[in-house]
């Protein structure tokens, strides 16, 4: 298995037997019983740190699992090279300077600072960013921006803007987009609830305000009436901050991050200094910060028991720039403002949170001998997985005699004769499972070049490469006049190629067809559809091997379904319950008088004599009082004694006493499917136990075992299904003169 590797994490590639993959794309070999660190590409000692209660142990909800490599190591994650964001919506931006994330609509807000307005983007339908109309624009009015550098949106949808270059923060209501409060005189004061240069606002669920207030060296904190609540002082330029979803405040204070308790004022924890740090935010968990820098560098840090954030490494973008915003959207992705190096405006980017991927990635095979002089080389098909945005490039070379040095010898793709000239001689494929057929020229070598491209955020997964030879072309069946020209020969032995690569997939189908109809080869995907063939019921419960010998089986059961036997049969395969199967019509012990003269029928010898008390029919002289006659018409009165016990019968199952009702449904969800539409099932669960004339009948109602406790509402009518006695462990103790309830003078002495 071949993939693109990941910047600090790793690869792993299946041997396979004649090829050889070229090194300098895999990763190193991590000593046993260390952690790669991918911070400083170093081994580190694995942490057995646990984070705190209200961080997952095993957060993966907000971020991709951690990576493990074939040797069980975990593999920290960092962030990776960026990818754009959206680049067909890049016009509607002029200057982004920062992030908001509604809430409660999911939608993403940008602040744009050429324009003074904000835009919001729906991050579903992803079409347009769309400007807030209302209020913005440049001014010192209410509804006017003097370079704003922070936004917030609120639980209720209202919008809190940093006017930094007015000294002022203002709040507007969703649509109408009203103006609630304007914070601050418009000129930079020292006193509470003035600021000066406000550079950065958060909101959290209880409607409390974090302001950055970057002249004063503070925080302050006010709710959204206006009213003061303890600031957060100590600061020297304040430019960011970040909220983690139980309220965890992130300071930073560059170089200095300092983490707060939801509603503290006073850190609990200062993260290693971060060099030219612009910006921050929490994932959606609250267990990852992410830290961006005027370098273009991402900073993580993941909260560790007993140590507040711990440093995981450092995530390099490759690009020369500055990052202005970060944040966390839904979709386990995060975003990024980046001003590249010397540019007008800046970008949106994502960057994937665990490590990214190399641009590409070579395979090149050991040299395949065919055996066969001027060997035509057939089709290549790839085992491949190929995400959107990626793809593979395969090139192949022969030769007449295997000259190649797979450490030395260049490798020199062959073009197609009909190849454009200024074009390469590489196919591009796409797609899963991708297939093409071999360019070069007859010969009894052949080499193979794969190339993987990914797009940063995603690679090709090649999994195994099957190649055929020699080529049996349908133009071998067409008159010999359709090969007299070499040129034509070649384009249309191609040509048919492509439908025959179709009909070959049919005659595959076709050669393994028999497997689908032998219980011990059919693909476990087409099992149900054989099974359903004869009606068998599998058993969610079994194992691949029982259900496949429970199908194997099935034939000899075919020929006694619907029979008393068969149904027995199939339950206890099926439930794995012990049944009797009994007949009603089999306990019929009727007087018949015999057709010949001197025989007869002797009473007392197991028969009865059949009474018309049973059905009580309406009839004058017999049965015509009011109240004690029935109207039915079923059964006939001729034969009224033949009529009892007809089409129905009754299942005896074993039983545990406490678990009747389950096992009663598996073994009634069998006899209804399986017994003869126009016959009655009856249940009678068997306990271990034996009753004269009510539950004696050995091999049918009576199993010996070891009796069952008594139990209130399940067994528990004394002289009927329990009995008082002592238990088997007491019995025991008894037999050997002890007790479990030793009492001096009675049945224990002291020595």
């Amino acid at each position: 298995m071949m993939k693109i590797p990941q910047t600090g994490t790793f690869i792993e590639l299946d041997p396979v037997i004649g090829w050889q993959a070229t090194t300098s794309q895999l990763s190193p070999v991590i000593a046993a019983g260390l952690a790669p660190n991918c911070s400083a590409g170093q081994p580190a000692a694995a942490s057995s740190a646990v984070p705190p209660a209200w961080c997952p142990s095993s957060p993966t909800s907000a971020q991709p699992d951690k990576p493990v490599t074939p040797q069980g190591w975990v593999v920290d994650c960092v962030t990776g090279q960026p990818l754009p964001f959206l680049p067909a919506l890049t016009g509607q931006l002029d200057y982004p300077i920062a992030f908001a994330l509604g809430k409660n609509d999911g939608k993403l807000y940008l602040l744009d600072d050429a324009v003074n307005r904000i835009k919001v983007l729906d991050l579903e339908q992803r079409r347009e960013f769309a400007a807030i109309a209302g209020f913005g624009g440049k001014g010192k009015q209410a509804r006017s921006f003097r370079h704003p550098q922070g936004l917030a949106v609120a639980d209720d949808g209202s919008y809190i803007v940093a006017d930094t270059g007015n000294h002022q923060v203002k709040i507007f209501s969703r649509f109408p987009n009203a103006l609630l409060a304007v914070w601050g005189s418009g000129s930079a004061g020292i006193a509470e609830g003035e600021f000066s240069a406000p550079w950065k606002v958060a909101v959290d669920r209880c409607g409390l305000i974090y302001i950055a207030d970057r002249g004063n060296g503070r925080v302050q904190r006010m709710y959204r009436d206006g009213s003061l609540a303890a600031p957060i002082g100590g600061l020297k330029s304040p430019t960011g901050l970040a909220l983690g979803p139980d309220g965890t405040l992130a300071v930073l204070d560059s170089p200095n991050i300092y983490i707060y308790a939801p509603g503290q004022t006073i850190p609990v924890n200062s993260l290693p200094a971060v060099a030219e740090a612009g910006c921050l935010t929490f994932d959606a968990t609250g267990c990852y910060l992410y830290v961006g820098t005027s370098t273009a560098l991402v900073y993580k840090f993941e909260v560790s028991a007993g140590a507040g954030f711990r440093p995981v490494g450092i995530g390099v973008t490759g690009v020369q720039g500055r990052l202005l915003d970060l944040i966390w959207i839904p979709g386990e992705q995060l975003l990024a403002i980046l001003l590249p190096h010397c540019a007008q405006q800046p970008n949106l980017v994502a960057i994937p949170t665990c490590g990214s991927y190399l641009t590409s990635g070579t395979l090149t095979t050991a040299t395949l001998d065919s055996g066969i002089e001027n060997c035509v080389w057939d089709r290549i098909q790839l085992k491949a997985t190929v995400p959107t945005g990626t793809g593979i490039l395969v090139s192949t070379e022969t030769a007449a005699t295997d000259t190649w040095n797979l450490e030395e010898a260049q490798f020199n793709a062959d073009c197609s004769a009909y190849s454009p000239a200024n074009q390469g001689c590489s196919l591009a494929l796409t797609g899963n499972n991708p297939d093409c057929l071999v360019q070069s020229a007859p010969g009894r070598y052949l080499r193979l070049q794969v190339q993987l491209n990914s797009n940063v955020i995603a690679s090709p997964l090649l999994e195994s490469i099957q190649i055929s030879y020699p080529r049996s072309s349908y133009l071998q069946y067409l008159p010999a006049v359709y090969q007299e020209d070499d040129l034509s020969r070649v384009f249309l032995d191609r040509f048919l190629r492509i439908f025959q690569t179709t009909f070959d997939g049919f005659d595959k189908t076709l050669d393994t067809m028999w497997t689908r109809f032998d219980p011990l080869s059919v693909p476990s995907s087409w099992f149900s559809w054989l099974a359903a063939w004869i009606a068998f019921p599998i058993n969610p419960s079994w194992t691949d091997q029982q259900r496949r010998a429970a199908l194997k089986s099935a034939g000899q059961l075919y020929s006694l379904r619907g029979t008393p036997s068969g149904v027995q049969q199939l339950i206890q395969q099926y439930s794995g319950v012990d049944v009797r199967l009994i007949e009603h019509f089999r306990l019929r012990e009727l007087i018949i008088l015999a057709d010949k003269p001197g025989a007869g029928t002797t009473l007392g010898a197991g028969t009865r004599l059949w009474s018309r008390d049973y059905y009580q029919r309406l009839q004058l002289g017999v049965y015509s009082r009011v109240g004690y006659f029935e109207l039915t018409g079923e059964p006939i009165p001729g034969i009224e004694p033949l009529a009892w016990g007809a089409n129905e019968f009754t299942v005896f199952f074993d039983c545990d006493p406490y678990q009747v009702s389950a096992t009663q449904q598996k073994v009634s969800q069998l006899v209804e499917q399986e017994k003869p539409a126009h016959t009655k099932a009856n249940y009678a669960p068997v306990f271990p136990r034996m009753r004269v004339g009510v539950q004696s009948t050995l091999g049918v109602d009576t199993r010996i075992a070891e009796y069952t406790p008594l139990l209130l509402g399940t067994t528990g009518i004394l002289d009927y299904d329990s009995i008082l006695s002592c238990s088997t462990t007491e019995t025991h103790l008894l037999a050997q003169h002890a007790t479990l309830r030793p009492q001096v003078d009675l049945n224990t002495r002291l020595l």
